[in-house]
Order: structure tokens, then C-alpha cells, then sequence
């Protein structure tokens, strides 16, 4: 079936007993979606089995945030399904399940690391077929409405098949736990049984969505659906995935970007029972072997010469973000008001200097890829935050057509915007089109935390111009670093990296576009050119934006003998959701009264922090403790707008998975670089918040009813400036440069 209307477009053939309907903003765009024994197709978005089971099929990937629920739930509502037969599978590549509000929205809607993909494509939106993909907080933003068109659309085609063999007006009839139910009778059709003659039904474009009000799962507290098969071992991840006859890779790729192999002794390989084959490309060194063990192990054994690019440390870097801030001009990014003007004005300028380091992610399942190449066609197995552009990847390695390449999703075991990336996969079809079996590649913990696409490194001087009367009338910014838009577009589209590279809005989102309302405000970033490769990680330039704009308005409020909530609401009067998540936040974390305590060698306090991100407003209160000069975060106290709620309990989680994923960075995230190479390797030197030192986090959710915002990040920006407010607090120790376990602080 081909789709030939361009937007919203509802199409039927009747295809071997299946309804297929396709739910597209694309023009030309095949549906892909097969059907297994007993299943029917009603659309690109369900199919019902003839025992009456459901299958919603999810084009986005679980990596924990909880979309095989959360579109499932969608579909179900509308379709008035029982959840309790409700299942799901991951989606074909298909342009169907486009993720298009990466790119047809607002400019500043759109997640960082698809603008390159909007240039590259000239404006030539079908082109864009293949972005199939999974970040910025988008999917429920993008998926609300044609998810749940499509399950009304498949609701009202099984009522009209319930009333063609009833012989009954539509209007007598009503849908309730996967029955159709004639009203006056009582007779019930369950929709298993239904679904061949609906087959035979054209759908009507003009359905009906249900009022919020008749939702019996949207907005409920809802049970995951991938939880059990999580729990009892049966999900699929990348590392799961087991085929006949396959072939185990590892890795050891160059140490520095731009490096070579340079030279390899493979003779400890020779007699070896388990290798099957050793794979030397310019870029790196990978043994084959009948199980990973094995692989890893003669990898271990070999003397593999790089050479050597680039030799330049953490100091270096240091000094060049120093002079970059000093002699530098920059990118105005912003410019509102007259800066000339303020020194007509009674008041001072308040300055302070922040500084975070590179980060790696830390996916709990290291970088891996299954890839089976027979002939012309070729198969991967990938935990990919993009499917899309796996297939875009391996086309251009293998120079093989798309359509011959089938990608299938698994699990994710942890993205946070690593997955996005095409690494690893671009080494598997590399070394799996060197035989005729499945070959599994995995990077070993060293290999990943060595090898990451790194949160950038920024730097960043803040001024305030604060007046005699309590206000603050300007924001002057000045920051440096690395772009993740420039090295993402290099490597996933091909090109070279500038050695004066241009503007990137995602370095200063989260302050560009700051709700504070500055009378004046300028924004300047020096761009850095690629030293080490950078990417998109959770929540991308707010996760740093967020820990400077926070912790200054602290300073600021400190300075004008403010309370921090009265400081934020000074200047967040114009922005009523805001007022309310301060109002709700200083409630449920009894922010009145004493702010700290010391009692002998202890000192308790609590610091605040309010960052808007991805459509979603998230304040957070954080308690903590100092004993002896030893650090404890006790508590977290999180408040969330996120407009629409599909399952609150996701919604908690993705709160609670936030804040330890920012306070892990905050405490400890720091990556290093000495002679061109990244120090660290493992959790041992790059640490994380475990059960033990994890605080108590409560999560209250306001559900207003506004626009969708997102969930996945949007916690993530405000802990650390509220752990680093809050010891101030308690101490006056004013930390402006992270990680903390670099402070004159210990970390319990």
C-alpha cells in the first residue's frame, strides 16, 4: 500500500484477511508492518488476534522511560481494549513512525541533535524519512494524537463490522473491555471475532477522539507492561540477542580521534581453538571468537601499536577555555535591552565563574551490535535509539540498499543519548560482512567509558546587574565549549569537522531562552573546536545551563537579601505555571522556616533550584547533611508540570531516574584526558550514586491540563544546583566548579 495524501492520511486495503491502514505525515510512505500467524492487521499501529489479544506496536525504543506502556495506554483508550490483553512490539522502519516533531515544530522545540539532520536535508522533509528516533523528550509530544486516532479509527471500524452481522444502527451500539455491546440485547462480539469482517470495512477520516473525561487508563496510575519480562529475565536487550552459528567480536578501537592502527602482532592468536578470525581496520583491532569470553581474553593478548594525534590534557584544556572567556569574542547568541544603558542606573554588578567537565554516560549495557550480512541483504539487532538511522548507517558501510537492510529493536539497557550514536554499529557491519554467520560485537566497560560521545565540557562567566530596589535588571553571560550538533552531523551524515566552528543553540539553551524575565539580558558562546568527540547527553545543554542559571540565582538572591522561592517569583511573575510550581514546591517541602541547622560536627540545609525544559516546568528542593565534612544528600523533594499525564507512575520514575542520573554527575562525574586519551575506564574511577548513598525522592505531579511537555530529561538540570544551593546553606561554601568529590567536601 502506498500512502498518496500528504498529512494526516487514513487509507484501507483489505490484504490477505488484514485491514491495513497507514497513519502518516509523509507522502509516498510504505507501510511495513507484518502480521504473524492469527493476527489482522487494523492498522500501522495495532493488530488484534483473533482470541481477542492486542498488539500496539511502539516506534520508539524502551530504554526505561516507559513508552511500551505509555502508547499502548494511548491506543487502548481510544480503542476501549482491556489492558489486561494489551501487548506490544517494536515498529519496522517505516516512514509511519517518523518522529517528526523533531523537525516540523518551533525551531526552539526542536532537540539538538536533529537541527544538522533539518539542514542536511534542505528543507526536503520526505528525505527525512528515517528519522525514526528516540530522544529529546518527544515521544508522547509527538504520539499523543495519531496514536490515539489510530485506536479510535480502529474502534469504529469494528463497531460498523459488529452492526453489518447484527443488523443494527451504529448508534445501538457501545465498545467496553474489547466487546462490542448491543445496548438493548445485551448480546455481546468480542473484537477477535470481529476482526476478519472489519477487514472488509473502508474507515472514515472523520473519527472522533474521546473526551478527556471518558479516559479509563490515560492519566491512571498504569502497571508497565515490560516490567515482568524485565524482572523475570525473558526481555531481549542487544547482549540477548542469540542466533544459530553466531560469532562473538571485541573490541579495541584508537585510543585519541583521528588515530590509527598502526601496526599488530596477531601471532598470540595462532593455535588458538576459540578464534575464529582477527579483523584489522585502520580505525581499530577486533578478535572473533565462538563466544565473547574468548574473544576478550586473546584481545587482551595482543600488542597493538595507535598512533598518536593529539597530545593534550585536562590542563591544556583548562587554559584554552580560560583564554577563550578572556580574548575571544564569541557568538551573540541573545541581545535584549541596552547593557550601555544599566550604567546609568543605581545598582552593581554581581559576577561569578562556573566551570563542569566532560561526562560520560555509564549505560548500564555497554555499546553492542548484531549484524548478519548474507549477500545483498543484511540484518541488525541493535539497542539503538534509532532504527532510522542504523539503517542510513549500515547502507553507507555496506553501499547496499536500504530497503534490503532489516533493522530489528531491542531493549535498551540505558541511552540517555549515547544510543543515538552509530558507533558501534558501523564496527559490526565492518566486521560481520567478513563472514557468513551473525557475528555479536560488545565493548567491553573499558572500551565504553574510553570511547563515549562525551557531555561537553563548559565553562561560563555569569554577571547580574542587580539595582538598589531589589530587582535584578540584566543577565550577561559569556560561556565556552564544545559543540554536540558539529560532531553528530560529522558522524552520522559524513564531513569534516571545522577547526572554527560555527554557532550551536544547544550550548545555551536553558539560558538563551530563560523564562526569567531580564529587562536586558546578552548571551555569548565561544565555540571549541572538536578535541574529544561530544554528544547529546540527558537533557543536552541544559543539564549544564541549568546548574549555572540555578546556582546564580541563588547567588543573586543572596545578594539582594532574598528568599530564593520570592527571587523566582520576582521574576517569574508573567508565567502563572511557573508561580504554581513554586507555590506547590515550597509547600510540600516545608520550605518555611529554618533553612539550616548545626548541632555539634553536623550541619543540615536545603538548597532549591526551578528549571523549564522540554515543555515540562520541575522544581526541586534537596536536604542534606554535612558531618565531620563528609556529604550526605538525605532527601529530594520534586515537583513536576508536565501538562497532559498519560501514566503518573512513569512520570515518578522518570523524576526519581532524573535526579540520581544528575546527582551521579554532580557528585562524581568527571572524565579526564592525558596525552590525548580519556583516564578513566570503569565504575571504579568513574563512579555512580548507588542504593546505598541514594536519598529518599517524593515526586508530586501537577496535571493542569496544559500542552505536553516531556518527562525523560527535564529532571535532570535542577539537582545539582540544588545540592550545591543547599551547601551553601549549610556551610557558606559557595561550589561553583563540578564535580563535587573534586570539593572540599567528602561524599558519603
Amino acid at each position: 500500500m502506498k500512502v498518496t495524501r500528504r498529512g494526516f492520511l487514513i487509507s484501507g486495503a483489505a490484504i490477505g484477511g488484514g485491514l491495513v491502514l497507514g497513519i502518516s505525515l509523509w507522502p509516498d510512505a510504505p507501510l511495513k508492518l507484518t502480521a504473524d500467524e492469527g493476527e489482522v492487521i487494523l492498522n500501522g499501529w495495532v493488530k488484534i488476534n483473533r482470541d481477542g489479544t492486542v498488539q500496539v506496536v511502539v516506534p520508539q525504543c524502551e530504554m526505561g522511560q516507559g513508552v511500551t506502556t505509555s502508547l499502548p495506554m494511548l491506543l487502548a483508550d481510544e480503542l476501549d481494549a482491556d489492558f489486561a490483553d494489551v501487548g506490544f512490539e517494536f515498529a519496522p522502519v517505516d516512514g509511519v513512525y517518523a518522529n517528526t516533531f523533531m523537525i516540523l515544530g518551533d525551531a526552539k522545540n526542536i532537540p539538538s541533535f536533529i537541527r544538522p539532520m533539518a539542514v542536511w536535508a534542505g528543507g526536503k522533509i520526505a528525505q527525512l524519512m528515517d528519522v525514526q528516533a528516540t530522544g529529546g523528550s518527544t515521544t508522547i509530544r509527538q504520539f499523543y494524537e495519531p496514536v490515539r486516532k489510530a485506536g479510535a479509527m480502529a474502534r469504529s471500524i469494528l463497531i460498523e463490522a459488529a452492526a453489518r452481522r447484527l443488523a443494527v444502527p451504529l448508534n445501538t451500539l457501545k465498545t467496553e473491555n474489547g466487546y462490542v455491546i448491543h445496548e438493548a440485547s445485551g448480546e455481546k462480539i468480542s473484537y477477535g471475532s470481529l476482526v476478519d469482517d472489519a477487514a472488509l470495512i473502508a474507515p472514515s477520516n472523520n473519527i472522533a477522539l474521546k473526551d478527556p473525561a471518558d479516559f479509563k487508563l490515560i492519566g491512571k496510575p498504569t502497571p508497565r507492561l515490560d516490567i515482568p519480562e524485565k524482572v523475570t529475565g525473558e526481555a531481549v536487550f542487544g547482549m540477548d540477542v542469540r542466533l544459530p552459528d553466531m560469532l562473538y567480536a571485541a573490541i579495541s578501537a584508537v585510543p585519541t580521534a583521528g588515530g590509527m592502527v598502526e601496526s599488530v602482532d596477531l601471532s598470540p592468536l595462532d593455535g588458538n581453538p576459540h578464534v575464529v578470525k582477527a579483523v584489522v581496520k585502520d580505525g581499530f583491532v577486533a578478535v572473533v571468537a565462538t563466544h565473547y569470553w574468548y574473544a576478550k581474553t586473546a584481545l587482551e593478548g595482543l600488542d597493538i601499536k595507535f598512533s598518536q594525534v593529539r597530545d593534550i590534557s585536562s590542563a591544556d584544556l583548562d587554559e584554552l577555555y580560560d583564554n577563550a572567556l578572556a580574548e575571544k569574542e564569541g557568538h551573540i547568541h541573545r541581545e535584549d535591552g541596552d547593557m550601555e544603558a544599566l550604567l546609568q542606573m543605581q545598582g552593581k554588578w554581581l559576577e561569578a565563574r562556573y566551570d563542569v567537565p566532560f561526562l560520560a554516560h555509564s549505560c548500564l549495557e555497554p555499546m553492542n551490535c548484531t549484524v548478519h550480512v548474507q549477500g545483498e541483504k543484511c540484518e541488525i539487532w541493535t539497542p539503538t535509539q534509532s532504527t532510522g538511522f542504523s539503517r542510513t548507517v549500515a547502507s553507507k558501510v555496506l553501499d547496499m540498499e536500504k530497503d534490503n537492510i532489516t533493522i530489528h529493536q531491542t531493549f535498551v539497557g540505558g541511552g540517555f543519548g549515547r544510543k543515538i550514536e552509530m558507533d558501534a554499529l558501523s564496527q559490526a557491519v565492518e566486521v560481520a560482512r567478513e563472514f557468513d554467520v551473525p557475528v555479536q560485537l560488545i565493548w567491553s566497560r573499558e572500551e565504553d567509558t574510553r570511547h563515549d560521545v562525551y557531555r561537553p565540557k563548559f565553562a561560563i562567566n555569569m554577571a547580574a546587574y542587580l539595582a538598589d530596589d531589589g530587582s535584578v535588571l540584566a543577565l550577561k553571560t559569556k560561556g565556552t565549549g564544545q559543540s554536540p550538533d558539529e560532531g553528530f552531523e560529522a558522524r552520522i551524515l559524513g564531513g569534516e569537522l571545522s577547526e572554527e566552528p560555527g554557532p550551536d543553540a544547544s550550548t545555551v539553551e536553558g539560558i538563551d531562552n530563560t523564562p526569567y524575565a531580564f529587562p536586558h539580558i546578552w548571551v555569548n558562546h565561544v565555540p571549541q573546536a572538536e578535541v574529544i568527540p561530544v554528544g547529546f547527553w540527558r537533557s543536552v545543554g541544559h543539564s549544564n545551563n541549568g546548574f549555572f542559571m540555578e546556582s546564580f540565582m541563588d547567588e543573586v538572591a543572596g545578594a539582594q537579601g532574598l528568599d530564593p522561592f520570592a527571587l523566582r517569583r520576582q521574576l517569574l511573575a508573567h508565567d502563572e505555571r511557573a508561580l504554581k510550581v513554586l507555590d506547590v514546591l515550597e509547600d510540600v517541602s516545608k520550605w518555611r522556616g529554618a533553612q539550616s541547622t548545626i548541632y555539634k560536627n553536623q550541619k543540615s540545609a536545603r538548597g532549591m533550584a526551578l528549571h523549564y525544559s522540554f515543555g515540562s516546568w520541575v522544581g526541586q528542593v534537596a536536604d542534606i547533611v554535612i558531618t565531620d565534612g563528609v556529604l550526605r544528600v538525605e532527601k529530594v523533594v520534586v515537583v513536576v508540570d508536565c501538562g497532559k499525564t498519560v501514566n503518573p507512575d512513569t512520570v515518578r520514575a522518570q523524576m526519581e531516574s532524573g535526579v540520581i542520573y544528575g546527582l551521579t554527575a554532580a557528585l562524581y562525574g568527571d572524565i579526564n584526558i592525558e596525552n590525548g586519551n580519556v583516564v578513566e575506564s570503569n565504575f571504579h574511577d568513574y563512579e555512580a550514586v548507588k542504593l546505598a548513598n541514594s536519598p529518599a525522592i517524593t515526586t508530586h505531579i501537577i496535571a493542569d491540563g496544559h500542552d505536553i511537555g516531556g518527562i525523560g530529561e527535564p529532571a535532570t538540570p535542577p539537582i545539582a544546583p540544588a545540592v550545591v544551593n543547599a551547601i551553601f546553606a549549610a556551610s557558606g561554601e559557595r561550589i561553583r566548579k563540578l564535580p563535587l568529590k573534586n570539593s572540599v567536601l567528602e561524599i558519603l
